[in-house]
């Protein structure tokens, strides 16, 4: 009897988020998002805070980091490519949730 492959099981790819934390606007800031756009050629969108937190000195609407979302297929295949390359084309099985997301840092 042939195997038949439930096109649901099989692992796709919707989207990507890259976002980078700095904690404070300004000069930081404006770095964070000139390389987030370098490496993902999309412009970020800025994030801002949620909460006030004296201890780390961020106000509650205060710009803190930006991100990226990316949706299209082509964009997400060409980046996933070079970030695997700096990692060396390997993902311990730690960076896979019960979800089957993958997160990782570089």
């Amino acid at each position: 009897m042939s195997e038949s492959v439930n096109p649901m099981m099989q692992p796709r790819i919707t989207k990507i988020s890259v976002n980078i934390g700095v904690g404070e606007g300004g000069e930081r800031l404006l770095n964070a998002e000139k390389v987030l756009e370098l490496v993902t050629g999309v412009r970020p969108q800025r994030t801002l805070g949620r909460i006030q937190n004296r201890d780390l000195k961020v106000r509650q609407g205060a710009p803190i980091g930006c991100k990226v979302t990316m949706r299209d297929q082509e964009r997400i295949m060409s980046f996933l490519k070079e970030a695997f390359w700096v990692r060396e084309n390997t993902i311990p099985s730690w960076n896979f949730d019960r979800s089957g997301n993958l997160s990782f840092g570089i």
